[in-house]
């Protein structure tokens, strides 16, 4: 099995196939009626899938080295599958350090080379909205690379919650004004670690 096809590996849950209404303003207007969701007045449907690497110790989406996909090659092959939406997960200590890939996880973007791992989210971002895809930001890991695995919670010894906290600032200062990044997973597979079920929150 080639490296590149494990961009595709994960659903997001709970999401239907639908498209993304055609929009020449710079926001959407998201409203629920009748029980549906609604995307400037329309009946808005989700399909989206995960595109993981920037919560890796690569600090870049997989599937960019040699004999990869390019980013376009990528989100096109998605839109043309029905896809309307991206899912990013990152580390918070990344998005804290912005740290540049090394030049061979990126022989399929050369042009990206020498960027930040920001820049190249940037990018990913860019690309999606001129495809008309929204773009969801999910806190995956605490730390790059997954040392120690996902975390139960949102903070740890280590990366404490003003780190978190830091990190969604730089995140919503750095998209702001992207249209198409629409959500953000505040923790990804957010556990109870304590027995009492008054506890579990």
């Amino acid at each position: 099995m080639q490296r590149a096809t494990l961009l595709l590996v994960l659903l997001l849950p709970a999401i239907v196939l639908g498209d993304l209404p055609a929009c020449n303003v710079d926001t959407i207007d998201f409203t629920t009626g009748n029980g549906q969701l609604l995307a400037n007045g329309e009946e808005f449907l989700i399909k989206g899938a995960s595109w993981f690497g920037f919560e890796e110790v690569t600090h870049t989406l997989h599937g960019l080295w040699w004999d990869g996909i390019a980013i376009a090659d990528g989100l096109d092959l998605l839109k043309n599958n029905g896809f309307n939406a991206v899912r990013l997960p990152f580390a918070v200590d990344a998005v804290l350090s912005n740290p540049s890939p090394a030049d061979s996880e990126l022989i399929m973007e050369p042009n990206l080379q020498g960027k930040t791992m920001l820049e190249i989210m940037m990018r990913v971002v860019e690309l999606a909205a001129n495809r008309q895809m929204l773009v969801m930001l999910d806190n995956h890991r605490l730390r790059a690379g997954g040392n120690p695995p996902i975390h139960e919670l949102w903070y740890d010894p280590t990366t404490s919650v003003e780190d978190v906290k830091q990190a969604w600032s730089i995140l919503a200062q750095t998209f702001c004004s992207n249209w198409n990044v629409f959500a953000a997973d505040i923790k990804n597979c957010l556990l109870y670690t304590s027995p009492s079920p008054r506890d579990r929150g």
